[in-house]
């Protein structure tokens, strides 16, 4: 699988399924990492580029993998004219960083502030001249001040510097889905006993209630203090004051962290509220290709008509319509796979952008 993964003749379909059984079949090391960075430049995939990079940050690896990752988001072409990687491969960079920064030890202060302030520099619009990336890095910043509270043991201190701790943040159980996110869900659809209450059919009207509260602060940002279970922590609401873009940003956080409440809810009727999201929002297509992303782990048959009209909407941004794309191969019903063999052809470019047909 290695071998694969980093040889550029092999097919995209060959090298995407290597990918994953290197990551599946050793424990997330260093070593997989390392064949994982290799495997970057070997590629003109942007898709490929960012499914290497999503996975770098589920490692949670920090030696050779943070200055890998930076290195990503400063590289100019030859001429320094504009940056070397698409900008949904530097997206994924930034992701990756605030999933490895959300640990909530082991990592050396030095560490952290040298990454604050790249992240700090790239939320800036005077600095940073793409939405997506400013977005992706206030995120980021939002999501290292609310790290994961795990029970199990956590890794050593790393060797030179101060272990990080960092603040106290939303305690995290298991839930049905194994990814490190750009945020974590409100608190009560990270308490497993809450999620398992949601499957109690006795409970489907405070269930239906609960979704009504996430659609509100999907459709604008803004929670109710009024609600203890969607409130911002305190240390990620000054982080967004300090960095200066503290009304929309916040909005955005607040929106990612009920879109994974509904995520981890996982009925009919709160996929649908994804799916609704994905259709009305026109503010960010960042949060757009999130929501997309979401709809293909849940893999529910609702969203296959909605994630089909994403996918046939040219004018939208091509990281939502390859999110649409990876998101309906994933759901796999016999509608949305004949709107994907439609655009296996579609007139985005294969190797510049991720696309439906790279998809």
């Amino acid at each position: 699988a290695q071998a694969t993964l980093v040889d550029p003749k092999c097919s995209l379909d060959d090298r995407l399924r290597a990918l994953y059984t290197v990551k599946n079949e050793g424990g997330k090391t260093i070593e997989q990492a390392r064949v994982l960075m290799a495997a970057v430049d070997t590629t003109v995939s942007v898709l490929m580029q960012h499914e290497l990079l999503y996975n770098l940050g589920q490692f949670q690896i920090t030696d050779e993998v943070v200055p890998f990752l930076k290195y990503i988001l400063a590289h100019k072409t030859v001429d320094g004219s504009t940056f070397h990687y698409n900008v949904v491969s530097r997206h994924e960079a930034i992701e990756s960083l605030g999933a490895i920064l959300c640990r909530s030890t082991g990592i050396a202060s030095d560490m952290v502030e040298d990454l604050r302030k790249v992240l700090i520099d790239l939320a800036t619009e005077s600095i940073e001249p793409f939405v997506e990336i400013r977005e992706s890095a206030m995120l980021a910043l939002m999501r290292m001040d609310t790290p994961i509270v795990s029970s199990s043991s956590s890794p050593a201190p790393a060797a030179g510097g101060t272990s990080y701790v960092a603040p106290t943040g939303v305690s995290s159980t298991v839930h049905p889905f194994v990814s490190v996110d750009p945020s974590p869900p409100f608190p009560a659809e990270a308490n497993d006993a809450v999620l398992k209450s949601y499957q109690n059919p006795e409970n489907k009207s405070k269930v239906q209630e609960r979704i009504a509260v996430l659609v509100k602060v999907l459709e604008t940002g803004v929670v109710s203090e009024a609600d203890p279970d969607c409130v911002m922590t305190p240390s990620a609401t000054e982080k967004a004051k300090e960095v200066g873009y503290y009304a929309e940003q916040c909005s955005l956080w607040n929106k990612y962290r009920a879109m994974f409440s509904l995520r981890n809810i996982n009925t009919a009727e709160s996929v649908l509220a994804i799916c609704d999201a994905l259709q009305k929002d026109a503010t960010s297509a960042l949060f757009r290709h999130e929501l997309a992303f979401v709809l293909g782990q849940l893999e529910h048959p609702v969203s296959g008509k909605v994630l089909g009209e994403v996918i046939e909407n040219v004018k939208e941004h091509s990281m939502v319509r390859h999110e649409a794309a990876e998101a309906l191969g994933a759901v796999a019903e016999a509608e949305g796979l004949a709107v994907l063999e439609k655009h296996c052809h579609d007139s985005c470019l294969l190797y510049t952008s991720p696309s439906p047909r790279d998809s």
